[in-house]
C-alpha cells in the first residue's frame, strides 16, 4: 500500500478541490478543538465552493473522517520511512540497536503528544463510526503488515529475537510508542528518562536479544 495516496483502494482516485479540503482541515486541526472546526470554517479557509466540497463527501463528518486518517497515515509513512533508514544504513546489530533506539526516543518525545494524541483520538473514533473504522483498517492492516514484514528482515539478518512472531513484535511497537498518552491524565507524570531507560531495556534485551556480554 503507498502511504501516499492511503485512500485509493477506497475512493479510486483522488483529486486536487478533494485533497485541498483534506489538507485545510488538517491544518485547521493543528490550532483548534475539533469542535471549532466547521463546514463554514473550512469552505472559508479552502475558498471551496459548499457544492464543491459536497461533491467530494458526502458529507461533513466523512471529510473529517478522511483527514483523521490521512494524519494517521503519515504518521504511519514518518515510523515506516525511519525504519527502513536505520536498517538500510546499519551493518551491524549495534548500529541498528542505536538508530531503532534513537527513533522510539524522539517517538517518546513529550513535545509530540499532540501527534500521538491525534492518532489515538483517530482510533477512538473510528471505534463508533464503521465508516471511518473501515477507513483507519485499511490503513492499519498496512502498516501491522509492513513493519511484520520489518522485523522478519530483521530476523533474517540475525539482529533480532528469532522466538518472537513478526506480527505481535509490529503492533507491541505501536502500541508502547502511542500508550505513553495515558500518563496524560495523571497529577503526578512519570520521569521522561525513566521510560526511554525501559524502553532502551525492550529493544535490547527482549527484542533484539542483546545481553550484557554482548
Amino acid at each position: 500500500m503507498d502511504f501516499k495516496n492511503w485512500s485509493s483502494p477506497i475512493v479510486g482516485n483522488s483529486h486536487p478541490t478533494r485533497d485541498l479540503l483534506i489538507e485545510k482541515v488538517i491544518f485547521l486541526m493543528a490550532s483548534r478543538p475539533l469542535e471549532e472546526i466547521t463546514s463554514e470554517l473550512v469552505i472559508e479557509e479552502s475558498g471551496i465552493s459548499k457544492g464543491s466540497m459536497y461533491h467530494h463527501f458526502k458529507d461533513f463528518p466523512e471529510l473529517l473522517e478522511f483527514s483523521y486518517v490521512e494524519i494517521f497515515a503519515r504518521l504511519a509513512a514518518g515510523q515506516l520511512n525511519a525504519l527502513n533508514g536505520v536498517l538500510l544504513g546499519s551493518s551491524t546489530r549495534e548500529e541498528f540497536l542505536t538508530g531503532l533506539r534513537s527513533i522510539t526516543h524522539g517517538s517518546s518525545d513529550p513535545a509530540l503528544v499532540a501527534l500521538r494524541l491525534a492518532r489515538v483520538t483517530a482510533i477512538a473514533n473510528a471505534l463508533s463510526s464503521p465508516r471511518m473504522g473501515a477507513m483507519i483498517g485499511v490503513v492499519q492492516e498496512s502498516l501491522t503488515h509492513e513493519l511484520s514484514k520489518y522485523f522478519e528482515e530483521v530476523q533474517k539478518r540475525g539482529w533480532g529475537n528469532p522466538d518472537l512472531d513478526p506480527m505481535t513484535v509490529s503492533v507491541f511497537v505501536q502500541a508502547y510508542i502511542v500508550g505513553s498518552v495515558v500518563d496524560l491524565l495523571t497529577p503526578s507524570r512519570m520521569d521522561f528518562e525513566a521510560w526511554v531507560y525501559l524502553i532502551d531495556q525492550v529493544l535490547g534485551v527482549v527484542l533484539v536479544g542483546q545481553t550484557e556480554a554482548d
